[in-house]
């Protein structure tokens, strides 16, 4: 018997875990997937204590290696940059909203 993982958006993802940040994405992702810290970090290309770190809300993640996660997991990269730019934004004490609009 075949059983079909269930992929969620950025939308569902919220709406079963709240705001998401780039720890709570992440963590959330890895155990849907059923994968340890160790398996998942050798799939971003990271050390097990790096991934701990940015999971644990420790350390945050750049634009580009949001593009290498979103590449890896094959999720839409502009929702994980958004992820990453409200991190970064809250962080700062920030209130806005991010709103990505295609480039002309």
């Amino acid at each position: 018997m075949s059983i079909k993982k269930k992929k969620y958006g950025l939308k569902e993802m919220e709406d079963k875990y709240g705001k998401l940040t780039v720890a709570n994405f992440l963590r959330s992702w890895r155990m849907s997937a059923e994968l340890s810290q160790r398996e998942f970090a050798g799939m971003l290309n990271m050390s097990p204590a790096n991934l701990c770190d940015i999971e644990c809300g420790r350390k945050g993640i750049s634009i580009e290696k949001a593009l290498e996660i979103s590449k890896a997991v094959d999720y839409p990269p502009e929702a994980l940059i958004k992820i990453v730019l409200q991190d970064q934004l809250h962080s700062a004490g920030i209130e806005l909203e991010i709103m990505f609009k295609k480039a002309a």
